[in-house]
């Protein structure tokens, strides 16, 4: 809630104006700006709530791209036209639920990055997940402790060969092809307060955040 109050632009796509609904009647979290998506799953409650308070309403009705693609584009769209001083994005949820889910995701961060140049990360109560662009990317994680458990992982994300470097972690990779079927990186372990990777493909990296860190 915290995460979400605090934020200077807020979405929401379809489905989960559901629950926003509740929780924003309850006054634990203030309304979004924007509520978009196909409305397949949003409730017409929900949905007359929202443009009863004021919400800006789009609806995206192409079905060849999920929701949270197309959330994410009209956010850069924002972003861009207003020229907002955005240091990054965060997606709640979006890993839980179904698989394919899930992998859209990962695959709206592949996308959001060809049109913005914003950080985006996404989280829930276990996962703190980012993607990793093409070339050197430096992390910098002082005083981490109190929030990350120090597990991680980094898996390929793009069907083409991915060979990485890795430095900061009890299991390194020197210029190792990562791919499914052959090598990935999973339950390796953070052992600096400064990790770096040099990768010639979009990577996945996944931390895990310690217990109740978000409540």
């Amino acid at each position: 809630m915290k995460i979400w109050n605090g934020g200077v632009y807020r979405a929401c796509a379809d489905g989960a104006a559901n629950m926003l609904q509740v929780l924003v009647r309850d006054r634990c979290v203030k309304l979004p700006q924007l509520l978009c998506g196909d409305f397949d799953s949003i409730t017409s409650e929900a949905l007359h709530f929202f443009k009863e308070n004021g919400v800006v309403v789009k609806e995206t009705p192409d079905q060849d791209y999920p929701d949270i693609w197309k959330a994410l584009k009209l956010m850069a769209n924002t972003i861009n036209q207003k020229n907002l001083k955005i240091e990054h994005l965060v997606i709640l949820g979006g890993l839980s639920g179904r698989i394919d889910h899930t992998l859209s995701s990962f695959d709206a961060l592949l996308r959001f990055h060809s049109i913005c140049d914003c950080p985006v990360f996404i989280i829930d109560d276990i996962n703190l997940v980012t993607l990793l662009h093409k070339g050197t990317t430096v992390i910098y994680l002082d005083n981490h402790e109190p929030y990350l458990t120090g597990i991680a992982g980094f898996m390929p994300l793009c069907q083409k060969p991915t060979t990485v470097t890795s430095v900061g972690f009890k299991w390194n990779l020197e210029n190792a092809s990562l791919e499914y079927g052959g090598c990935i990186s999973v339950s390796n372990k953070i052992e600096a307060d400064t990790v770096c990777f040099q990768t010639n493909a979009p990577l996945i990296f996944s931390l895990e955040l310690s217990k109740n860190v978000l409540a």
